[in-house]
């Protein structure tokens, strides 16, 4: 469980130093300008009151090419993303238990919330 939770950080880590400087107009359709705003300048997990958050961390993970149609991960995209904020020998096991528990979860929606 504590692998689980270290992912959970680490990806809303990755997630903010990607959305930082990088445009998100087509999430507006999912969460106000001041949601996405209150997202990016983040530095840890945290609901956004009066938010979607699985439309809106689906959208994000989206636009930075990080899941597939399906809600699934990308495991390269993610990979590097983990590598570039720490290069922990665990990344890629953490990620592969990270996309089997996904996988299952329903509706295909949820699977970015988890990721996050």
């Amino acid at each position: 469980m504590v692998q689980v939770e270290y992912l959970l950080v680490l990806c809303g880590v990755i997630i903010i130093s990607l959305v930082d400087g990088q445009s998100l107009d087509n999430c507006k359709r999912v969460a106000s300008g001041d949601a996405l705003k209150q997202l990016c300048d983040s530095k840890s997990y945290e609901v956004i009151p009066g938010t979607d958050m699985d439309a809106l961390l689906d959208c994000v993970m989206r636009e930075f090419k990080l899941i597939e149609s399906t809600g699934e991960g990308i495991h390269e995209a993610i990979y590097y993303a983990m590598k570039r904020v720490e290069d922990h020998k665990n990344n890629n096991h953490i990620l592969e238990h990270c996309i089997y528990e996904t996988f299952k979860l329903k509706p295909e929606i949820t699977r970015a919330h988890m990721y996050y």
